[in-house]
């Protein structure tokens, strides 16, 4: 189960088991900060998620030994449930995701990333 989640440092790298995570931060053109929340089982990280203050979710990552439990949702919600923010935005990078978030309650909008053009952006409204 996970116990804990702590904002980790920028610029510094982080190791599991089995992977090695650098984290290093990123400001944007429209004055915004990528901050990232690791989460641990209380004795290994276990995953993170990588968001900036407007809502937009960046990245989402359980590691590789820790796949298969549901820590992704965990992860997700915990965030969704302990943010000030009403609506959160994210970008899918494949149709097996796109179902998973709207099993969350993610929606798709008519927007899309100029990266990334196959699937459009999934908005929450909480």
């Amino acid at each position: 189960m996970v116990s804990k989640q702590i904002e980790v440092d920028y610029l510094k790298t982080y190791h599991n088991d089995d992977c090695e995570l650098t984290l290093d931060s990123f400001s944007g053109g429209e004055s915004y900060t990528i901050k990232h929340l690791l989460y641990s089982d209380g004795s290994h990280s276990i995953g993170y998620i990588s968001y900036d203050d407007s809502g937009k979710i960046w990245s989402l990552e359980v590691f590789p030994k820790h796949r298969g439990n549901d820590y992704g949702r965990v992860i997700l919600k915990d965030y969704i449930q302990s943010s000030d923010l009403r609506t959160h935005v994210l970008s899918p990078i494949s149709e097996e995701l796109v179902s998973y978030y709207e099993t969350i309650g993610f929606r798709e909008t008519s927007d899309y990333e100029s990266y990334l053009s196959e699937f459009p952006l999934m908005e929450l409204n909480v």
